[in-house]
């Protein structure tokens, strides 16, 4: 399998007077090294505490976008995702849920219908072909929090040329949850609430291709993309915050784990008992005054993954820090022992993006 020679970030950002989303395509090729990395390039003695980090600038950004107000709020609100494996492809959802697709290999856009019902704050998996969203909080009660774009024929008028449409789907069976977290936790695209009630999702997969399984409440559920059929796999969760995502050569899952978002590995294809961590990677060892905010894992292809985390430093609240930044590592998957049936992790290089006080962060 090839690799992916750049990531995409997007930051929130001011261009002249007006609020606007910028993104960045960053080359991943800084991030490796040619060849096996030596004790010097891994940071000699230095690299016991992981904190060899190089500074760097982000590139001028290949697009910005502005989102429009909303009755008479200051600033309006987009999310991004990926539409295609390959993340040339990204979807646009503002808070009034009209949706733009974005090519960044031919830089054009093409104008989406808009979602039925608005979606705050989605999480997206890509199965089967097809794009899903999902409200990152739904509930049985919420109607179109979960939604699919398809391309074909719209149904009931299937004289029209093939087209973009989206399709309502049955909402998750979610419940609230009495679990409660730690003040300030992340979790699945957010913070706890003020309760500390576990309601959003807090992670996700696809598994065969076709089933998006959501742990959510202390209950993980799986939701067939064929049948659109939701039923409950068990009262556990998966052991990732986030998303996690397959990896064929190597059958296992790999993500971020949901204790210390450190870089891990599940067998998922059994749902007979509660699926457990393989393998547990630590690429980065921050300063105990880096607040790390959230983190993305992106697989880049031959067993390479770019890790992003978004740090802060001088957290008072969620709204008072004095910096913000970004540290991607690249990291390289690849197999040991006697059999080869063991993974072992080499950590290659490690930039910090300096992020100024934005506060939209998201890479894929």
């Amino acid at each position: 399998m090839s690799c992916r020679r750049f990531v995409n970030m997007v930051v929130d950002t001011v261009i002249g007077d007006r609020h606007a989303y910028a993104l960045h395509c960053i080359n991943m090729s800084g991030l490796f090294y040619p060849t096996k990395p030596t004790t010097t390039q891994l940071g000699g003695a230095d690299a016991k505490d992981g904190n060899t980090v190089e500074s760097s600038e982000l590139p001028r950004p290949a697009m910005s976008f502005y989102p429009c107000r909303n009755n008479g709020a200051p600033v309006g609100s987009v999310e991004f995702m990926p539409v295609s494996r390959d993340k040339n492809d990204i979807l646009t959802i503002d808070q009034d849920g009209r949706t733009l697709m974005y090519s960044v290999a031919s830089r054009a856009f093409h104008i989406l219908p808009p979602l039925q019902t608005p979606i705050w704050e989605p999480t997206s998996v890509i199965a089967g072909g097809k794009l899903y969203v999902m409200k990152s909080s739904p509930f049985p009660t919420t109607s179109h929090c979960f939604e699919a774009l398809i391309y074909g024929h719209h149904p009931g008028i299937d004289y029209l040329p093939e087209c973009w449409y989206w399709r309502s789907l049955p909402p998750p069976p979610f419940r609230n949850s009495n679990h409660r977290l730690d003040d300030n936790q992340f979790i699945g695209g957010g913070y706890a609430d003020e309760d500390g009630d576990l309601s959003r999702v807090t992670a996700y997969t696809v598994v065969n291709d076709l089933d998006i399984w959501v742990s959510q409440g202390g209950t993980t559920y799986s939701f067939d993309t064929v049948s659109s059929a939701w039923t409950s796999l068990g009262e556990w969760t998966l052991p990732f915050r986030g998303h996690a995502e397959y990896i064929p050569e190597n059958k296992l899952w790999f993500g971020l784990s949901s204790d210390g978002d450190l870089l891990c590995t599940s067998d998922l294809s059994s749902t007979s008992r509660p699926p457990q961590l393989h393998n547990l990677w630590k690429e980065l060892a921050p300063p105990k005054e880096w607040f790390l905010h959230n983190s993305y894992l992106v697989h880049l292809g031959s067993g390479k993954f770019c890790i992003a985390k978004f740090f802060e430093t001088g957290r008072i609240s969620n709204t008072q820090y004095n910096e913000r930044f970004a540290v991607l590592t690249g990291v390289e998957v690849k197999r040991c022992g006697k059999h080869g049936t063991e993974l072992r992790m080499v950590k290659h290089g490690s930039r910090r993006y300096s992020l100024n006080k934005q506060s939209y962060f998201r890479v894929f």
